[in-house]
Order: structure tokens, then C-alpha cells, then sequence
């Protein structure tokens, strides 16, 4: 199975996204735009894996942030990546140090395991659209996205197709601890 460690969203945050990504439809000549329920923050991509090292990977991340306390997760810029000529438009979050530490300790079951990480900068950001013509790039990486999310648990995701369409699956979560220790 495909999977990735992240952080899924709340409805409200959801559809706040959502209503942010209209502007981006404004902005834009074409693409393909995110699909609201899969909105999420990822923390490390994995990609293929099996099921045995998954059941290892919920495990050890379990005893990695077991005492890991909430946060919260802080909207910034917009900004975009280039691929093939065309943009990938992204919503930016705050690299706190909260979030850091987080990722840390996800990357670092990551390579205990023997998996292989990304080899790039830790980049936080929510995907609003692929392949996209963007008509006016200034106008989008100087909006700021306000939002405070409450972070009370991280989620191992399953990337897939379901009908035709890519989805990411709620595989597990693993709870964070109500108050700061």
C-alpha cells in the first residue's frame, strides 16, 4: 500500500480551504484542483510499503509521540512550486517549532525503519491544485491564509484511487496529549 504520515484537517478548516481555493479557480486559466475531502498537512511521504512494515511504522510512531503534546497549526503565504512548466499552487502553514518537532520525529522512525525519506527541505503546505496556468502568480503568493487548528492527533494515510479519482485514506491516528506535560 501507498502511505504518507500527516495531519488531517478539520471540516470547518476544510471548507475554509475551499473557499480560498475559489480564488485560486479566479486566478487561473486551467488545472486540476484539490478536492476538498483530501485536504491535509503532510508530514513524510513513504509511498509504497508493506503490510507488515506498516503495522511496524504505526507502532514506533505510536511510542514516538506518546508523550508529544497538542499544537497548533498556523496558517502563512501562499506560494507555488514549478513542475513541468506548469504550477502546483499551495496554501503555506508556519513552520513552528511545535510542527518541527513533530516532523523530526516522524522522519526519524522513518529512517530508523530503513525507508527512505525525501532528500528537500520540509516545506509545510496544503496542495490546492495541480497542472495548473496561473494568469496572475503575484496575486496568489502574496495572499496570506489566516487559520489556527487545534493539532490533537497525527494521521497515517493511505494514497489511492477510488473511482477513478486519487483519495487519502484515514488508515490510524495517533493521539497527542491534552495539556502540555
Amino acid at each position: 500500500m501507498r502511505v504518507f504520515v500527516g495531519i488531517q484537517f478539520s471540516s470547518a478548516l476544510k471548507d475554509d480551504l475551499e473557499a480560498y481555493q475559489a480564488k485560486l479557480a479566479d486566478w487561473s486559466e486551467k488545472g486540476r484542483l484539490t478536492r476538498k475531502e483530501n485536504f491535509h498537512l503532510t508530514l513524510c511521504f513513504i509511498g509504497e510499503i508493506s503490510e507488515t512494515d506498516y503495522v511496524q511504522l504505526f507502532k514506533q510512531l505510536s511510542e514516538k509521540l506518546a508523550k508529544t503534546d497538542r499544537f497548533s497549526l498556523l496558517g502563512g503565504e501562499c506560494g507555488y512550486f514549478i513542475k513541468k512548466n506548469r504550477y502546483i499552487p499551495w496554501v503555506g502553514v508556519l513552520s513552528t517549532a511545535d510542527l518541527l518537532a513533530v516532523f523530526k520525529k516522524v522522519e526519524a522512525v522513518i529512517k530508523e525503519m530503513g525507508l527512505a525519506v525525501e532528500d528537500r527541505p520540509y516545506t509545510p503546505h496544503v496542495t490546492m491544485a495541480r497542472q495548473v496556468v496561473l494568469l496572475d502568480e503575484e496575486k496568489w503568493c502574496h495572499q496570506p491564509v489566516a487559520f489556527n487548528e487545534c493539532v490533537s492527533q497525527v494521521t497515517l494515510f493511505q494514497s489511492h484511487q477510488v473511482d477513478g479519482q486519487l483519495a487519502y485514506t484515514p488508515l490510524n491516528h495517533i493521539l497527542l496529549n491534552k495539556q502540555k506535560s
